[in-house]
């Protein structure tokens, strides 16, 4: 899989300095007309996804979104070739996102609050300071995709009950004292 090169051919503030954020412009492009089949969309989305930069080089959560759906539910762990289409888990998932809150609606979620501490603490925009860990629950079809990497779900978010959560607030703490 080749990227495009130099010149720079999507001009504008949406566009980063990265290869990666400019594959994330292509793909949606080709996306838009046409161009990509859900197979493909399964082989190029995971790592693009997984390399952007932190300024989002779409611009639109729901450009994300469109090629998530188009490629299907799939599992994918940056060591691997390709990701893989899969079921969709059958179970409702509690989820942890570490973010400011007008940014807790967002796709990437975990299961591990550490990984949700981690992002809330130091993988915020520059300037942002006010990160938090977020817990919603999530069902089968608000579950995208799985990333193994971060254990990561892409999740849609936009109607989830979100609420702030801290180690001590449902006992989580006590029960991990309680076997230590």
């Amino acid at each position: 899989m080749t990227w495009p090169a130099a010149p720079d051919p999507y001009p504008g503030p949406h566009v980063g300095d990265r290869g990666w954020d400019r594959a994330a412009v292509d793909l949606y492009a080709r996306y838009r007309a046409g161009e990509v089949a859900p197979d493909q969309m399964v082989e190029e989305l995971p790592p693009v996804w997984r390399c952007r930069s932190r300024a989002d080089p779409l611009g639109d959560p729901a450009a994300w979104r469109a090629m998530v759906d188009h490629a299907g539910y799939f599992v994918w762990a940056s060591g691997e070739a390709s990701a893989r289409r899969v079921r969709r888990p059958l179970l409702a998932r509690r989820l942890f996102r570490g973010a400011t809150a007008d940014r807790r609606f967002g796709m990437s979620w975990t299961r591990n609050p550490a990984i949700a501490r981690d992002f809330a603490v130091n993988r915020q925009p520059d300037g942002v300071y006010d990160g938090q860990v977020w817990v919603g629950v999530f069902e089968p079809a608000q579950l995208l995709a799985y990333l193994r990497d971060e254990r990561e779900y892409l999740v849609d978010a936009a109607d989830a009950e979100v609420h702030p959560w801290s180690p001590g607030a449902d006992g989580w703490l006590r029960r991990l004292r309680h076997w230590a």
